[in-house]
């Protein structure tokens, strides 16, 4: 019923209804009230919204409103949006956001690939290495010779043949029969190890060099800089002695005089306030400072 009433209102006109301006997606309607204070200018008018959803002002959430809406209510907006409009841009939102799911789902299945071929190049290069492994086994297999516990069941006919050979030959040296082992006796190379201490020696002397090399620049580099900050320091204390300098300095006149000649007598003293002055050859006495009554 209130329904029914509301829609009466706008088509007439009547109450509220006067001041509807139009609706968003929602069903939530917007009105355009006058000045309190009766000014006509368009910038004062009061723009509110009321809700489709009756609850609470603060449980409803303004940034789910559309854009051109909020616009229109703050005065940033002149004119109302229509709902053509707001059709648009939901389109325009439901089209960012299908192709933002579709970019993330490439980049998904990206990263798998590359997780993918990345765990098949580790697996790879574990192949290799134990392949290597396998391979450095069997030479040193090769160069023991046939005696020890065999680690492979495969054997080459053409290397064994080669390995009894070798292994019969070292031992007919050594005079040894075939049971018998054969050992190597390795003697120390002098020369090379005299050779390395040589080398240690003129690394060392070498970084003592650069060592005084560097203290000396750097002694020199203090130096430098302290005769810098000493210049630096006569040319401030010559500036503080100019700057306070008065300004009258300028107009200082010396002018050489004749120097007066003195008298021999002294200056004259001046003693009570009713005596008089005495010359050096006279002398003041308290009476002389008593004023003499004059006779009618």
């Amino acid at each position: 019923m209130t329904s029914l009433f509301r829609r009466l209102s706008t088509v007439l006109g009547l109450g509220k209804g006067r001041y509807f301006i139009g609706r968003d997606l929602d069903h939530n309607r917007y009105y355009e009230f006058p000045s309190l204070d009766g000014n006509k200018d368009p910038r004062r008018t009061r723009r509110l919204i009321e809700y489709a959803q009756h609850k609470e002002l603060g449980e409803h959430d303004q940034s789910r409103l559309p854009a051109q809406w909020l616009m229109w209510l703050r005065h940033t907006r002149r004119s109302a949006p229509s709902i053509v409009e707001l059709e648009e841009d939901q389109r325009r939102i439901e089209t960012t956001r299908h192709n933002a799911r579709i970019l993330e789902q490439k980049r998904l299945e990206e990263l798998a690939l590359l997780e993918q071929k990345k765990e098949q190049e580790q697996e790879q290069e574990q192949r290799l290495a134990l392949g290597e492994g396998t391979k450095a086994t069997e030479h040193l297999q090769y160069q023991r010779g046939p005696g020890g516990v065999p680690t492979a069941t495969v054997t080459d006919s053409g290397v064994q043949r080669q390995t009894e050979e070798r292994v019969g030959w070292e031992r007919e040296i050594a005079g040894q029969g075939w049971k018998g082992s054969v050992e190597q006796e390795r003697t120390p190379d002098m020369d090379v190890w005299e050779a390395s201490r040589k080398r240690v020696q003129e690394q060392q002397a070498a970084r003592g060099k650069d060592n005084l090399d560097e203290q000396s620049e750097a002694q020199s580099r203090r130096a430098a800089r302290r005769a810098e900050m000493q210049v630096q320091e006569a040319e401030r204390q010559r500036a503080r002695q100019y700057m306070s300098r008065s300004p009258l300095d300028a107009f200082d006149v010396s002018f050489e005089e004749d120097t007066p000649t003195r008298s021999n007598q002294g200056p004259a003293e001046l003693k009570s306030r009713f005596g008089r002055a005495t010359g050096p050859g006279e002398e003041w006495s308290p009476q002389a400072s008593i004023p003499t009554p004059k006779r009618r």
